[in-house]
This record gives C-alpha cells, structure tokens and sequence, in this order.
C-alpha cells in the first residue's frame, strides 16, 4: 500500500483559501438545489432565511451561504418528522412527497441503528448511487477495492423493512422506494442492487462473494453468521472480508468455535443445517452447498477457533484484510479479532458514517480512528467548550488541532443544520487539499450523571479500557449503568471477558476509579461526601453482548449487523436483561 503524508497541523494561506472555496462551492450548490422544496418552503426554521433571500439575485454565491449561515438555526428531527410522515401515509402520493426535502423522490429511506433503545429515525436519502462515490479510497466501496477479484466473506444484511409505494392520481405506482437500515441501504447501492434483481438473484453469488446472495437476506443473527461462516471455512481461498462492525467479525468466530462439531459435519455430507430463520432461503442455499470430506477433515485437523492464536491463518492461508468500523467502543473488540487473525491479516477503516449522510473516508485505513473529511457536503464545527448556539460554529478551514467539536451537517439530502450529536477532535490537515483529519470521540448526549459531576462516554471508555488488561483481563464488550442496587449509587460496569480473568481482578475498581478521578477531579470530593461510592464491575457470561444483539432482533429490531450494545445504557428492559447475564462480581 502507498505510504501517506501525514497530516499536516496546520493550513498554509493558500490551502486555507482553497478549502474555503471548496466549502463554500459545495454549499452554494446545496442551497441552490433544495431551496424550492416542500421543508424550507414550509418549516418554520427558515422563515428568515426566506425573507431575506426576497428580492435577492440567487446566483450570488457570497450572498446565499452569509444568509445561510446568519439566518438559519440548527435544525432537529422535530422539525424534519413532521415532514417525513407523508411517507407513512396510505396511499403515498406523488404530489406529497415530490421535491420533500431535496428535488425528486428519494432513492432510500434509511434507519439510525436507535442504540438508545427508542423508535429508530428514518431519513429520505436521495442520488444514493452518488453518495457511495463520495466515500473516496476504501470507505464506501470496501468490497471493490480490497476484493480486488479475489474471494471475500460479505457480513452484511441487505434486505429491507418494507416498500414505500409513490402512487400518482389515478393509482398507479411512480416509484417503490426501499425502507430499512442505513447500511444495508449503503451496500445496495454501492453493488448497484435493483429491487426487481433479488429474486432472481438468491441462488447466485455475487463477484467474489463466499456465500449465495440469500444468505444476505437471513434476519436471525446466529444464522445469519453461521450460514456465512459455513460457506466461508469451506472456502480456503478467502482474501477479504467486509462488515458494518469489528464485533460481528468476533460473533462470528464465536459462533463458529461454539457449534464446530456441527458445522464440521455439514461440510462433510453437504448439510444446511436447520436454523431458525432460514426455511425459505434453504431452496437457494442447498443447491450452492456440496459435500467436501477432504476440507473437513482439514479443518478438524486445525481445530477449533479458541484452541490457538491465529486460527483464521491457518483456515485461510490467502487471507490479509478484514474491514470495519473498529473505532469508539467498537475498539474493545479489536484485540480479540486481531488473535483470531493472526499477524498476516490487518483490520482496516471501513470509513465514517451516519443514518443523517457521509462524513468522511479513512485517511490510513490502518488507522482504525482517522477520517478524511467528506468534500461533497456541507459540514461545520461546533465548539464543544462553547455555547450551543450557531455564533459557536467553526468553519472547516478554521478548526483548530486537538480541539473537539460536535458534527453539524448540511446536505443534498435536504437543507438542513443537524446536529449529529458526534464528537470528533481534529487531527490534522490532509496536505494536498486541506481537508481536515478528523478522529471519532464519544456521543455528546451520552453520559452517566450524578449530582455533581457528568462522565462522558470516552471518559468511560478510556477507564475501563486502561484497567482492564492488568486486572480483570482483556475486554471483549462493556456497557455502563448506574448501578443503585444499593446506596449510594456509583458506576455500574457490565463487561464480557475476551478470555479468562485477569491476574488481578481484585484491583480493577480500584485502577478504574483512579482513570476517573484523573479526568473528573470532582469524584474525589464526592466519595469523601458518601455521595459515591468505587464503581462496581459485573462479569457477563462468554456470549452475552451476542446474545443481546440476537433478543434485540427478536425484540422486534430489524437493523441486522447494525445493533450496537450502547457505552451508557439506560433503558430499562436491557439493563434488566443484560444483569441476568451476570457470572460473576469484582
């Protein structure tokens, strides 16, 4: 791979000016596009942004970004949903839902993952074949470029929720627009997958592909995984392997070590085993799937998974890459995955995204938490040390190294000011056109709070990740409550081990309280008080955050390969249901 620059720390005159062009270009161009439809036209956010554009010549670049930026508030989903609703109508007219938020109708209407526990928000996503090539180097077009034409394993779900018929007048039906997850959403249109392909497409791989087509569209996650690992240990010439998280790579290789002897015995006689949820794919599996002793008998000679270091090595000795989103919380299942690999393969940046648009594509792809920002969107900085108000913006050319700033984005899926609630810290400056690099921090509305004081989430995720290791041993997943089983309250740290414990599990409240006291001098004063107490750490059963992502689905979750187990969890029945979890207390 080419080496890069690295980031510069600072912008020279000229590539200041030159990014200010840019950015102003691009967000000339957004307002010019969506300035007639039906949300600026109609939400009250742009009442001033409308008056004072009257009269006014719209072709003058200057005039229109200074009216965006001076008139227009930051804009939430309160203001977008009522908006959105029309596509829940039945029928969903063509007059309604024409030009809603940028011109057309949308190719996509895309979920958030709803880690929170509440009702997912649900985004028209409009010239999404475009917005895949706007993920320059590996993000959005990771199967493409590290397939190269070899053989990878493809973790990804692409079915859909449901279809959103766009009817005319008389009834007949305009367009059917797909409704489901962001990723899966991603992928289609990255493959360029039509709507009317799939059928004929379930018996049939895709170039490269380990698995039928079919085996995408599964929506219980055991199987799903294990219909994938099944055709993907059958296959020694595995190069790649693309996936939304870091963790369904680690599920995956779980669920392969957990029913070895079983899948060992399909690969013998040429079985699709029965697994729940896959009865109407096994029609376009069983024909795709043939005996194969001598693999078999290969693979029982090399063992399970969890007997040795670097067993996907040895069961596929051509494979060097896997790609994911691996930064944030994802980063505690890193460690784990890179021991299943082995030294020869490497986890590289799948890129950053959202359910709101694209921010940007890894700047090293072997740099798990480093992000080239995007140059086809409208992105600003809010200064997180500062009021929350848009006086507090900071334009791309003038963020600062090092400083943190929460994402505000303005798209062409609509003129919008949204807050997207990340917090990334600038790392640099890419040096050949001045884009910022940029690092994921933690969630701005996630925190744990207490009277005095609030912890973030990467103040939790930096306590429980230096701990660990020396303590209670290497961390696969964690999650944190407030834990008031018992006065007073304190933090509650929920964590599945990669491994056994830890030489010294006995000190990991102590080193974790240590982290925190260091970042949030006020704890200190607090346990003094008895306003606190050390934080307590619960060992979950091998498995658990896997199994939480399979009792989501059947919760009723339909995001398949996007559940993610949140840093701060506080909705009820989870925390209920992960304590049942519980093996062991330090």
């Amino acid at each position: 791979m080419e080496s890069l620059p690295e980031p510069t720390r600072s912008l020279s005159t000229e590539l200041s000016q030159q990014l200010k062009e840019h950015s102003e270009t691009a967000l000339s161009r957004i307002i010019k596009a969506n300035i007639n439809t039906q949300y600026v036209r109609g939400a009250h956010e742009f009442i001033n942004f409308r008056a004072a554009l009257v009269g006014n010549d719209l072709a003058c670049r200057d005039h229109l970004v200074k009216t965006f930026r001076e008139t227009i508030p930051f804009t939430d989903y309160d203001s977008y949903s009522p908006f959105f609703a029309k596509f829940n109508q039945q029928p969903c007219r063509e007059d309604d839902v024409m030009n809603l938020f940028a011109p057309g109708l949308p190719d996509y209407l895309t979920a958030s993952s709803s880690t929170s526990g509440k009702a997912p928000k649900v985004f028209a996503r409009y010239n999404y074949s475009s917005d895949t090539k706007a993920a320059e180097h590996q993000g959005a077009s990771a199967v493409r470029t590290l397939n190269g034409g070899g053989t990878t394993v493809f973790l990804q779900y692409l079915g859909y929720w449901c279809l959103v018929n766009v009817e005319d007048e008389d009834g007949g039906v305009v367009k059917t627009i797909i409704r489901g997850a962001g990723t899966a959403a991603f992928r289609r249109a990255n493959l360029g997958l039509g709507l009317n392909e799939d059928q004929a497409r379930m018996s049939t791989f895709l170039p490269g592909h380990t698995a039928p087509y079919a085996a995408s569209f599964i929506g219980n996650w055991q199987s799903f995984l294990l219909i994938h690992a099944l055709f993907a240990i059958t296959n020694r010439s595995v190069e790649t392997m693309a996936m939304a998280f870091i963790n369904t790579f680690v599920d995956m290789i779980q669920y392969i070590d957990q029913n070895f002897d079983l899948l060992m015995n399909c690969i013998k006689n040429g079985i699709i085993p029965d697994l729940d949820g896959i009865a109407q794919f096994r029609c376009h599996l069983e024909p795709n799937f043939s005996p194969n002793p001598d693999r078999a008998a290969e693979l029982l000679s090399i063992g399970r998974p969890s007997a040795q270091s670097g067993w996907c090595g040895r069961v596929w000795p051509k494979l060097h890459a896997i790609t994911a989103i691996s930064s944030g919380a994802f980063s505690a299942s890193v460690p784990q995955a890179q021991m299943f690999l082995g030294p020869a393969a490497s986890i590289r940046a799948l890129g950053y995204g959202a359910s709101e648009g694209w921010i940007g594509s890894p700047y090293d792809p072997l740099n798990l938490n480093q992000y080239k920002l995007t140059r086809k969107e409208a992105i600003e900085f809010l200064d997180v040390t500062r009021d929350e108000t848009i006086s507090s913006l900071t334009q791309a050319w003038e963020v600062v190294v090092g400083k943190r700033y929460e994402i505000v984005m303005t798209t062409h899926n609509g003129l919008w000011r949204y807050r997207l609630g990340d917090v990334v810290e600038v790392c640099g400056f890419d040096p050949y056109d001045g884009s910022p690099i940029i690092c994921f921090a933690e969630r701005r509305s996630v925190a744990i709070r207490f009277s005095d004081f609030t912890t973030s989430e990467k103040q939790l995720t930096d306590a429980i990740i230096s701990a660990a290791p020396s303590t209670i041993g290497q961390v696969l997943g964690f999650t944190v409550v407030v834990d008031v089983r018992r006065a007073p309250a304190t933090y509650g740290f929920l964590v599945e081990l990669a491994g056994n414990p830890g030489p010294h599990p006995e000190l990991a409240s102590q080193k974790i309280l240590d982290s925190l006291v260091e970042s949030i001098p006020k704890i200190q004063d607090s346990l003094a008080k008895g306003r606190i107490r050390k934080p307590t750490i619960r060992v979950l059963e091998p498995g658990a955050f896997r199994d939480y992502r399979q009792w989501k689905l059947e919760k009723g979750a339909t995001n398949v390969g996007q559940i993610k187990v949140p840093v701060v969890l506080t909705d009820h029945e989870s925390v209920e249901w992960i304590s049942n979890k519980v093996a062991r207390e330090f």
